[in-house]
């Protein structure tokens, strides 16, 4: 990576998203990114989105100009594979009532979709409510693939003690 800008963008349905824009010559992958993020940042600023770039655009000044950076698109996977079991559905259907998709396929990315740190303390809310159980934030970043996440949450769910 060459050069790296951070910036702020509201999204109309997620709210306020740190978006990360980058030149490389070779682009790393948004989990690599989000990764080497997550490594050397507090988790309240990794980026929700990573966007290539062919140069960061300045003004006469030489500053940055913020205005003339592109718009960040986030991406559902190319393939839609329906949620299957249990916690999957359950997911499915957090995940698309906190990100504002009409659908979610199971190898969706939360973070490549616009989910952040605020945003999966709602998934984290919900989950707690639904199915009684605690998952933290750390969690939702080191599983952020909704097939991933689900096996993590059906794994945790089978070693819990049984409510007496």
């Amino acid at each position: 990576m060459t050069t790296a800008k951070l910036t702020g963008y509201r999204d109309p349905a997620l709210g306020d998203q740190l978006v990360a824009y980058y030149v490389s010559d070779e682009p790393p992958g948004d989990a690599e990114l989000r990764d080497h993020c997550a490594a050397v940042l507090p988790e309240f600023m990794v980026p929700s989105v990573f966007v290539t770039v062919g140069a960061i655009p300045l003004t006469v000044n030489g500053k940055v100009d913020w205005e003339a950076l592109p718009e960040p698109h986030t991406a559902p996977a190319e393939l839609y594979v329906e949620p299957r079991s249990r916690v999957e559905k359950i997911l499915a259907e957090v995940w698309s009532e906190v990100l504002g998709r009409e659908r979610i396929s199971v190898d969706d990315n939360f973070f490549a979709l616009g989910g952040h740190s605020l945003v999966a303390l709602k998934v984290i809310s919900r989950l707690k409510r639904e199915l009684g159980l605690t998952v933290r934030t750390r969690e939702v970043y080191q599983h952020p693939q909704l097939r991933e996440l689900a096996a993590y949450v059906e794994a945790k769910l089978a070693a819990a003690p049984e409510n007496p």
